[in-house]
């Protein structure tokens, strides 16, 4: 029975993995069982003892690995810790305070969705206020004939998915001043995905660009239909038409838009030459809807061309002085045309 005792004793004690564990290096940690220590009991209990070891190696394995994997999730604030000890027990104390944490991660949350909203609904706002005066803009150039379209028209086209991600950042940002939450919102038009997918968006958006400005949200496309009704669109101007029906378009335009530069009082004090180079390329029917918007809008066409053009009330002829070396106009010299019926 000693000899059974003795050789159960050598295998169990060939057994034991304490000394390769580190969990107790520095530390006074008791053992949380009563021991009663006697020869006959010794075997079973070294052999329980080691079965409490490699227990505890597979729990210290286990935490090592759990928290690798919360480390590789992107939680590595604790990790500078540099006692084990207080890195797992600072987490584990995060984790009981994850909803209070929650809860100020969605007020600050609500609060820089707020103010983001509050700046990009500026932007909004222009835009919408830009479309009205555009509409306005068409309708006052479209009172003036151009010779060989039918109509045109400037068209302000919104850039949809910048626009809707604005928009759904401004009504999310409406309903937490009303004291909603993003869970609620599930059951709303914009989800916390549809909000979180608009933010990314805004913020890609303005890290290309520096910011974000009001011309960031708008295309602008030229709209003509020509004499036979067709209706074409265009990116730029210079794509619309022969060249004169081109100068015409711009200088209906610019002066258009110098007058909504200017407020009522300052459109009844000025008038302001508009000087019209090559005017040879104008036909005369567009050159008479040019002088009779200008003089509309206060403003005295002066149209320059080797050619004198009929649809002008006066002909100004420059001479050449001091052997070509300068240009001389004098009022003597003008001619003034006088218009049949």
């Amino acid at each position: 029975m000693l000899a059974r005792q003795a050789d159960r004793l050598r295998q169990v004690k060939s057994e034991r993995i304490d000394h390769t564990l580190d969990v107790y290096s520095g530390k006074v940690t008791p053992y949380m069982i009563e021991i009663s220590i006697d020869f006959d009991n010794l075997s079973d209990l070294i052999h329980h003892f080691n079965k409490d070891c490699q227990e505890l190696r597979n729990f210290d394995i286990n935490v090592r690995n759990t928290y690798l994997h919360i480390y590789n999730a992107g939680i590595t604030k604790f990790d500078n810790e540099n006692d084990e000890f207080t890195k797992y027990e600072k987490l584990i104390s995060a984790f009981h305070n994850i909803d209070n944490e929650r809860d100020a991660v969605e007020r600050q949350g609500r609060v820089a969705l707020t103010e983001v909203a509050a700046t990009i609904k500026g932007l909004r706002e222009d835009l919408d206020r830009l479309r009205r005066e555009m509409n306005s803009f068409n309708k006052g150039i479209s009172q003036h004939r151009i010779s060989n379209l039918q109509a045109f028209k400037i068209n302000v086209i919104p850039r949809k998915m910048l626009v809707d991600s604005i928009d759904t950042i401004i009504s999310t940002s409406n309903q937490f001043e009303q004291g909603d939450t993003l869970d609620l919102l599930s059951q709303e038009p914009y989800s916390e995905s549809a909000v979180n997918e608009a933010k990314d968006h805004l913020i890609k958006l303005a890290s290309e660009k520096a910011g974000l400005t009001l011309t960031d949200l708008f295309d602008i496309r030229f709209e003509v239909v020509n004499r036979a009704g067709e209706t074409e669109h265009f990116e730029k101007i210079d794509s619309a038409g022969s060249n004169g029906t081109r100068i015409t378009i711009k200088l209906l335009c610019g002066m258009l838009f110098i007058r909504y530069l200017l407020s009522d009082q300052e459109q009844n004090l000025y008038r302001i030459p508009i000087y019209i180079d090559e005017a040879a390329d104008i036909d005369p029917q567009n050159q008479k809807a040019i002088i009779e918007t200008a003089l509309s809008f206060g403003f005295v066409p002066i149209f320059a061309s080797v050619k004198p053009q009929v649809s002008c009330d006066y002909i100004v002829p420059i001479r050449t002085v001091k052997d070509g070396a300068q240009n001389w106009v004098d009022e003597k010299d003008w001619i003034e045309v006088e218009h049949s019926a």
